[in-house]
């Protein structure tokens, strides 16, 4: 059973997910036939479902693996748990409470209804006769309950009422309701007291099922530990494996590890696969998209409003759409559905795609949504959930119709951007204790955000691990060396944020004069880096993104309206950098983004660095001081036919590179200042331009290299150290 270290098993779960390929006759050919992801892959996200829940408890007989013999508060021994009739709504209309089912009608903008009703008996199963087979529990179900077509619910539900689709027709593929004789439950769910097999918390599922009620066997189960209190989390990320699919969906908070990934670190977050490492516990855009689900009577799969109070469709590609820049306003996502989506240009084709999604999380305080809130949120030592824009980045995973929808996915295709931007996480040595009690009794090593530590391009962020090469022997990182931002050291004498991971106060953007997002902010609109891995070193492969490649686009913040609606500006055209930057990636590339006019023009200090956030898991390089490093220098590349405008002081430093190609132009204006540290080179290349006013130091152990004569003297004029300008004769070599 996989588990993630909260510091807590009681939420450390991910859940497992090991009877995936069960059930579906998975070889045969059908399975890979067109598919299409708003059918849902085993069962449909769409009308309604009743759900089947049995409580289950065993009988140890006195075996010292029963660590709760008499049960807990929440669910004594030999009865129905306290929290029974909180699970589902058991009619589609009616006064009652059902936290899952609640769930479903705001992610779905009542798209699907998930009913249920639970068995009004505790099933006693003697341990000796199901040791720690899984398998060997859901026989006993069907010994129960297969020729038993009389049973009643508490709500008075018999067998056929858990029966309102035809079988499945293959995943992806269009559901039908059932007209017909009784074919099997849809979904059995089974609640376990104490099994040790399956511990508070924890649970799995399966597109297929062995348990046969009725005399015939259901369509899927699920199954959970839920001593201490109704398993909330592992339920909804379970259940929605059945609509979205197997365990390389994992996203949003609901990865762990040993999952293949697109990112190097395993993502917090928020989606319908959220789990123990969720910071929002609602959906995100990105899973209605996939679902289908839109509210009643729109039109837009991915819309907003304009200027105009007008629903538009707000699904952007700048290279297509640059008409579409303009001012739009996102009311509270999970009501209204409102998202607005931009594909991240110039990314090469043969390369993962990526999209930036905005969502206004109004939060429970304005929606009265219980799930539209941090999972910690009423803790007095944590964050308290603030509302906002909300924002992620989605990398592939775009494909909703096709025979390969399913498996062409990697976990973690969302990764959260968050307002208080990404760094190189300064770690203390040791952890902090702190004599106030937050979630649980762990003391965890703190961190400090520092700006000279920002990283927008190749940081973390505090809503994903962060890894370090900690462990002996050194020079490779493993999964057990990451790191969870638990305790944020700020300024002030003991002033912290705790548990941030699980989300912060500052992670949302807020409207407000001179918020934004975009070329020049930190956290950045430019590509993020991408690498597939299960956290151990992985091989190349070309349609990962290791090049970070800068774009005009621009959100801001402007306005929060009197019913909590943000107004947004897009825009599609900002190359400025405004504001002092370190930027640090293997390579990053400016393109020519316009066909007239500046691509990029710096007026504040911007330095290129290597950053100290590992971007590999071996193949460490040794620094000049002796320590490791698991990253790159930064080598920034003026693409051909790119122009660059420096009107301020650019430094280079630690071995960093700039490359101006052929036809790029690098201009300087007055009073600029190119400077060039710690073996550092800049490269002209044949039939690039250097121009300006600006001047260029270069440090003893520094290089400026023109490929031909023009830019030789033109760079020599505009230093002092006229001997570290090198000209490269490259025609004479030949």
């Amino acid at each position: 059973m996989e588990w993630v270290d909260l510091g807590m098993k009681s939420r450390s779960s991910i859940g497992i997910y090991i009877c995936v390929f069960i059930g579906l006759a998975l070889c045969s050919n059908r399975l890979y036939a067109q598919q299409n992801s708003e059918f849902g892959w085993a069962l449909s996200p769409h009308d309604t479902l009743r759900i089947l829940v049995f409580f289950v408890e065993m009988d140890y007989e006195g075996d010292p693996l029963d660590k709760r013999p008499e049960g807990t508060e929440a669910w004594p021994k030999g009865q129905i748990p306290d929290y029974a009739e909180e699970l589902f709504v058991p009619h589609a209309t009616g006064d009652y409470q059902g936290r899952m089912s609640d769930y479903y009608s705001d992610i779905s903008l009542g798209n699907l209804t998930v009913l249920g009703d639970y068995y009004p008996e505790v099933i006693r199963i003697r341990y000796d006769d199901v040791k720690t087979s899984i398998g060997a529990v859901l026989n006993q179900i069907s010994n129960r309950f297969e020729s038993d077509s009389n049973f009643t619910t508490a709500y008075g539900f018999g067998h056929e009422d858990f029966d309102l689709w035809e079988g499945s027709p293959g995943i992806g593929r269009k559901k039908n309701r059932r007209s017909g004789a009784f074919e099997g439950v849809d979904h059995v769910m089974l609640i376990l007291r104490n099994y040790h097999r399956i511990p508070d918390d924890n649970g799995q599922a399966s597109s297929s099922s062995s348990i046969r009620i009725a005399g015939q066997r259901s369509n899927t189960y699920s199954i959970f530990g839920g001593a201490r209190r109704l398993p909330f989390g592992i339920m909804k990320h379970e259940l929605n494996h059945l609509f979205l699919g197997g365990n390389n969906f994992h996203s949003g908070g609901g990865n762990s590890a040993n999952f293949n990934s697109y990112l190097k670190s395993v993502q917090g977050g928020w989606s319908m696969m959220g789990a123990a490492n969720s910071s929002l516990l609602t959906c995100a855009a990105w899973d209605r998209y996939r679902m289908g689900w839109k509210a009643l009577g729109r039109e837009h799969l991915i819309g907003a409003l304009n200027a105009e109070g007008v629903d538009v469709p707000t699904d952007f590609d700048p290279l297509v759409d640059s008409s579409a820049a303009g001012v739009y306003i996102l009311r509270d996502f999970v009501r209204s559905g409102d998202a607005i989506r931009i594909k991240m240009p110039h990314i090469p084709e043969v390369e993962f795609q990526q999209w930036i999604w905005l969502e206004n999380h109004t939060t429970v305080a304005n929606n009265g949504s219980e799930t539209d809130r941090y999972a910690y949120h009423e803790h007095s030592c944590t964050a308290t959930t603030p509302p906002g824009v909300y924002v992620q980045r989605q990398i592939d995973a775009e494909s909703k119709e096709g025979s390969d929808i399913y498996r062409s996915v990697y976990a973690d295709y969302l990764r959260p951007v968050l307002a208080n931007g990404c760094f190189d996480f300064l770690w203390y040595d040791e952890v902090l204790k702190l004599e106030e009690f937050c979630i649980n009794g762990f003391d965890y090593r703190p961190y400090e955000l520092l700006p000279e530590r920002e990283n927008p391009l190749s940081g973390n962020h505090e809503q994903e691990f962060t890894y370090r090469d900690w462990d002996e022997p050194f020079g490779r990182i493993t999964a057990k060396e990451r790191l969870v931002p638990y305790t944020r050291i700020l300024e002030g004498e003991d002033n912290y944020a705790r548990f941030n991971f699980l989300g912060g106060a500052d992670h949302a953007f807020q409207a407000a004069e001179g918020v934004y997002l975009g070329l020049g902010s930190n956290p950045s609109t430019a590509s993020t880096l991408t690498m597939l891995n299960r956290r151990t070193p992985s091989s190349p492969d070309e349609r990962n993104n290791r090049v970070v490649y800068l774009n005009g686009v621009r959100i801001d913040f402007l306005e929060s309206l009197p019913d909590h609606s943000v107004k947004v500006a897009i825009r599609f055209d900002d190359y400025q950098v405004n504001d002092c930057r370190r930027w640090c990636a293997p390579r990053i590339v400016l393109s020519d983004h316009r066909k007239a006019g500046v691509d990029l023009e710096v007026n504040a200090s911007l330095l290129l660095d290597r950053g100290e956030t590992p971007l590999r898991f071996a193949a460490a390089d040794t620094l000049p001081n002796g320590s490791l490093s698991f990253s790159d220098p930064t080598v920034f590349q003026l693409a051909e036919g790119a122009h660059m405008q420096l009107n301020c002081e650019m430094a280079l430093r630690a071995g960093s590179r700039m490359e101006v190609d052929s036809d790029a132009r690098l201009s300087m204006g007055r009073g600029a200042r190119l400077v060039l540290r710690d073996s550092s080179t800049v490269l002209l290349r044949r039939g690039a331009t250097f121009d300006g006013r600006g001047r260029i130091r270069i440090a003893q152990n520094a290089l400026v290299i023109a490929e031909d004569e023009q830019s030789y003297r033109a760079l020599r004029r505009r230093t002092f150290h006229k001997r570290r300008v090198k000209w490269i004769d490259m025609a004479a070599s030949e």
